[in-house]
């Protein structure tokens, strides 16, 4: 229905309810124009016969509730929705329209850039969209917490442990062991450590852990954690491609465990990745960097702290270890500063 005929069906201001209900039918479902004329006429039908005669025709007249007429009105009233400029990108679907009056002005923009706002889109996809903002919101939010916290609690534990293990030959095994190649601990010494000092309220450990200590991680959870244990998500699991030693199977694979404390968001369904990656192993213990940047992207703003790192620290993030090191510029050698959390 155009503009100029949607103007000619303008009741009187003095016309009766069935009047107004007459030129609203005509209206609501015949394009977004006419939803957006509905949604005004309701508006001015409110003024003109008195908010109980205007309940009255919405139950008895109407195709649709009160509370559906308060949608509509709510459309009518949106200038991001009225803007002639935008109308023929808009879906002529009341529902969806609602669904578009509830955000705010920063997502509504970057929809229409993204042309994600489209006339075929359904409410779905405005829940979609509300959904990863309320997401960004929370990690956002939880980031600028954790940025003020004293005595830098973190948001991201992100820990490699330098696991001990027993060996069968003296003379074979040492030579091939982690504790040849690094100081290693035990599962009570890793325990001990005092990491429940430097953890968040709000927070997600991801461990490291070998196939034949996966059932000492909850032992770690419990003592990592200030109050009750991490509980336990998921995880990932690394394929070296390279076969490598053990006691009943030539293990290939090491398993990155996630346990979460609080409330953190979980990614958004397009940050989701394969639970299984695969990335040749390079020197002995070294992981891939692929699981750092993965972490960086879902989480961008909480504290991020990597336990046991060997070498300069990941630029935003803060290192602790006998083998770390602040992170360095690689042009210059200059010390890059870390986020801090005020005194």
């Amino acid at each position: 229905m155009a503009r100029a005929e949607l103007a000619a069906l303008q009741p009187g201001m003095d016309a009766p309810p069935s009047a107004w209900a007459a030129r609203i039918k005509a209206c609501w479902q015949a394009s977004v124009e006419g939803i957006i004329e509905a949604g005004r006429l309701l508006t001015e039908a409110r003024h003109a016969i008195g908010h109980g005669k205007w309940q009255e025709m919405c139950e008895k007249d109407l195709p649709f509730t009160p509370r559906t007429a308060q949608m509509l009105m709510a459309i009518a009233k949106d200038p991001r929705l009225t803007d002639a400029k935008r109308v023929s990108l808009l879906p002529p679907a009341w529902g969806t329209l609602y669904q578009l009056t509830k955000l705010d002005d920063k997502a509504f923009d970057a929809a229409i850039e993204q042309k994600v706002i489209r006339p075929d889109m359904e409410r779905r996809d405005v829940k979609v969209m509300q959904s990863r903002e309320r997401r960004t919101t929370r990690e956002s939010e939880l980031g600028r917490r954790q940025q003020v916290l004293p005595q830098n609690k973190f948001g991201i534990i992100y820990a490699d442990p330098p696991w001990h293990f027993e060996v069968w030959s003296e003379e074979r095994g040492v030579e091939k062991s982690a504790q040849n190649q690094y100081p290693t601990l035990t599962v009570e010494e890793i325990c001990a450590l005092p990491i429940r000092d430097i953890v968040a309220d709000d927070a997600l450990l991801f461990m490291w852990i070998t196939s034949p200590r996966l059932f000492r991680a909850p032992e770690i959870f419990a003592a990592w954690s200030p109050g009750e244990p991490w509980a336990y998500v998921t995880n990932y699991v690394w394929d070296k491609e390279k076969i490598a030693t053990g006691y009943w199977n030539r293990n290939r694979h090491e398993m990155l465990l996630i346990a979460k404390r609080g409330n953190v968001p979980p990614p958004l369904p397009e940050q989701l990745e394969p639970s299984v990656y695969r990335e040749p192993s390079t020197r002995h213990s070294a992981k891939p960097i692929h699981y750092c940047e993965l972490i960086e992207r879902q989480f961008p703003t909480l504290l991020k702290v990597e336990l046991f790192r060997r070498g300069p620290a990941r630029p935003g993030w803060t290192a602790w270890g006998n083998e770390s090191l602040p992170p360095h510029n690689p042009e210059t050698g200059e010390i890059i500063e870390t986020p801090q959390a005020a005194e």
